[in-house]
């Protein structure tokens, strides 16, 4: 009979390891919740903030910021080749490198001096006081003596002091802060002042020693020039006159010019032995010399005449006739004078060649003569050459030295003020830092960063399930409904949805029906929720109910449900009672069956009392098959409704949950009612659910929104799973109703 009782399980569905990232919620989250939910700590850390920058601001001294403004003009370099002064230093284009003399008004002693003269100086009037001044003073005591308000604000502005290039201008921007506005400004202009008076002193004495050593400078160059000309000279007068001019003698002139006939000698003599040559190798008429002789020219015109008039004779007369043999007499004369003229041409061609070359040689005799001449020479030509390089090297430096004294002692020749103040600076009307608005400001965005941050950390850390259709992609079930918290209802949520229908007064559910009711109240706030026929709360249980027995397959036969949850306070028994109401209201007959046995609370919720008891049918020893209806059930108020209660037992729950009478109640439970739920412990806690799976229909996982974390969920699944029991799916309870998508009429739907 045990055997036959046990339900084959269903195929389960697939379920994705514990350690599987979950991922996000189905449903996006509801930011205008979340602003709710963080705005205290939102606006606690805001506050904080603004007190925050409120306590910055009072303990931070006032720093007054003062700026002036240097324009560096151009300026001509100094004659020695170096700068006009050691303070203005030019680039190469004689133009000033801004670089270099923010290096120097930084490093340079100008600083040092302007402080030790401002130290000695009487302190500066007190600033006026601002609003936090007396709450400044009051949270530390600053020192009243003039003399200590005057250093710290004269040292506080030598410390902070800065100069910057204004790009693409000439401008130096100074700038320096102090604790006193007075001495912020008097500080700047001092410096100011103080570097332009050290820029004029030190380009005047560098233009006089320039002047002094310019002038020693030039008479030792008029003094060396004087007697390297009277050496050139005298070596002159001395080698007897030979130079033709400053760099060169008259041997070496010769020699070039003979040098210059050799070449064109050569070159002629080349060009007519050519021509010689290759009117040897050649025939006449192909030689440009005979070709163009008019002898020649005329010679061949009269011989082909001559040939033209026998070739007609030729063909009247014989060869013996007088006028031929006369024509060939004429041939031979006009044959005889052309072989003449060539070799006339030829003779011609060779004299040329021959006149030539001993042009050549006559060349080449003279040159070489005069060569030896000119190495004879040579040791004269390299020391006038000498004493002539040191002539024109000390005549140069003469003329450049009288230049530089001449634009030296001109008078404009370099800038009057290379520096100069565009304008005063003046006192600072606020300080810089702190600012109210600036400082609280931040204290302010600070703290509101801190708070979405900590929202955001927050919510990432919170694993538990919060919105609908999680369990269709976390768990991979179908997802049989959500209950709403009834706490977190509109006032208008228990309304009747249909024309006519009275309004009823607005539902008071909590409670363990809905969130930790007390005990005395269960039974009302059930009846309460069914009498009113149509409310949000009854239409969630109705949608959850049309998904369950889907899931559970429609037929003839009875089910057996099973409700459970991962942990204690998910509100499992909630949903039963409900779940039953609602099966009840359907026209099906339907058994609660409590079996949880160690914290029995469905005869509470219901006001059921009596002996009929699941512990007693178990621990009975009668047949189950002989019991009348009222003695294993105890019928409700509600038509169709019956309830098996539980009450705290001292017997070993392993007996119960082990008994072999249990399948037997069950089965007879199924023979008597169309449906049939059991509340039973969390299937992660105990093992009861475990057990008593084994003969159920299916199993409805409850959720508890907000509560259950998502590695619960999954445990629970998978241990479902590895134990064959038929998972039908889950059912999200106790969701904020802001959370998710809503119908029309303000209560949730199922979608699978």
């Amino acid at each position: 009979m045990h055997e036959k009782s046990r339900v084959k399980p269903q195929p389960t569905v697939v379920l994705p390891p514990l350690s599987a990232d979950p991922g996000p919620e189905p449903a996006a989250l509801n930011y205008r919740i979340l602003v709710r939910k963080y705005l205290p700590v939102a606006l606690l850390l805001i506050i904080l903030g603004a007190f925050a920058g409120l306590a910055a601001l009072i303990t931070d001294t006032p720093m007054y910021k003062a700026r002036v403004l240097l324009e560096i003009q151009n300026f001509s370099a100094n004659l020695s080749g170096n700068s006009a002064s050691p303070i203005l230093v030019s680039d190469d284009q004689g133009g000033v490198n801004l670089e270099t003399q923010i290096r120097l008004l930084q490093s340079g002693p100008v600083v040092g001096e302007v402080v030790d003269n401002m130290l000695k100086q009487p302190a500066p009037a007190p600033v006026r006081p601002d609003v936090f001044a007396k709450l400044r003073h009051r949270a530390r005591r600053a020192s009243a003596d003039p003399k200590a308000v005057l250093e710290q604000g004269v040292m506080t502005a030598a410390d902070s002091f800065d100069a910057r290039p204004v790009n693409g201008t000439r401008l130096v921007e100074l700038s320096c802060e102090s604790t006193h506005p007075a001495l912020a400004a008097a500080f700047l202009n001092n410096v100011a002042s103080r570097f332009i008076q050290e820029t004029d002193r030190s380009r005047t004495e560098s233009a006089e020693k320039t002047n002094q050593w310019l002038t020693q400078r030039f008479e030792d160059t008029k003094v060396k020039l004087q007697q390297a000309e009277v050496n050139l000279r005298n070596f002159v007068a001395k080698s007897g006159n030979i130079f033709a001019d400053p760099d060169h003698t008259l041997d070496d002139v010769k020699l070039t010019q003979l040098q210059g006939d050799l070449a064109k000698a050569q070159t002629d003599r080349i060009a007519k032995q050519a021509r010689y040559q290759t009117a040897l190798n050649s025939k006449p008429e192909s030689v440009p010399e005979i070709a163009a002789d008019d002898t020649y020219q005329t010679l061949r015109s009269k011989l082909e005449d001559l040939r033209n008039q026998r070739t007609i004779l030729s063909e009247t007369l014989t060869p013996k006739h007088y006028k031929i043999q006369r024509l060939d007499a004429q041939e031979q004369e006009l044959l005889a004078s052309e072989k003449d003229e060539i070799t006339a041409v030829m003779n011609r061609l060779r004299n040329e060649y021959e006149d030539a070359a001993r042009h050549e040689k006559l060349l080449a005799s003279a040159y070489a003569s005069q060569g030896g001449q000119v190495n004879a020479q040579a040791g004269n030509a390299a020391q006038y050459i000498a004493l002539k390089r040191d002539v024109d090297n000390l005549r140069q430096m003469y003329d450049t030295t009288l230049q530089r004294i001449n634009q030296s002692g001109a008078p404009g020749s370099l800038p009057i003020a290379p520096i100069r103040l565009v304008e005063p600076c003046s006192p600072p009307s606020a300080p810089y830092k702190p600012r109210p608005t600036t400082t609280i400001g931040f204290g302010i965005v600070a703290g509101l960063a801190l708070s979405v941050g900590f929202a955001f950390l927050r919510e990432r850390a919170d694993r538990s399930v919060k919105a609908p259709g999680t369990a269709r992609i976390l768990l991979n079930i179908p997802e049989l409904g959500v209950i709403p918290a009834a706490g977190k209802l509109p006032r208008n949520a228990n309304r009747g949805l249909f024309v006519g229908v009275k309004r009823q007064q607005p539902l008071s559910i909590s409670g363990q029906i809905f969130a930790g009711t007390p005990v005395a109240e269960d039974r009302s706030v059930v009846h309460a929720a069914w009498e009113q026929g149509v409310s949000m709360l009854a239409e969630s249980f109705r949608t959850t109910l049309a998904s369950l027995m889907r899931e559970a397959g429609t037929g003839t036969s009875s089910k057996a449900i099973m409700i459970t949850s991962p942990q204690a306070g998910d509100g499992k028994t909630t949903i039963t009672s409900n779940l039953g109401m609602a099966l009840a209201e359907s026209g099906r007959r339907v058994v609660i069956v409590d079996a949880d046995f160690r914290r029995p609370r469905i005869a509470k919720v219901f006001g059921i009392s009596g002996s009929t008891t699941l512990e007693a049918l178990i621990g009975g020893t009668s047949p189950v098959a002989d019991y009348p209806l009222d003695r294993i059930a105890v019928e409700t108020s509600t038509s169709g409704l019956w309830i098996l209660p539980s009450y705290p037992s001292e017997t070993h729950i392993s007996r119960l949950i082990y008994s072999p009478r249990l399948p037997l109640i069950l089965d007879r439970l199924r023979r008597e009612f169309d449906v049939v739920l059991l509340d039973v412990p969390p299937i992660l806690e105990l093992a009861d659910a475990r057990v008593i799976g084994q003969f159920v229909d299916g199993v409805a996982l409850v959720i508890r929104a907000g509560e259950t974390d998502r590695e619960s969920a999954l445990a629970a699944c998978q241990c479902l799973a590895d134990d064959g029991v038929p998972l039908l799916g889950s059912v999200l309870n106790n969701l904020d109703p802001r959370w998710g998508k809503q119908g029309s009429y303000g209560y949730y739907y199922n979608s699978r």
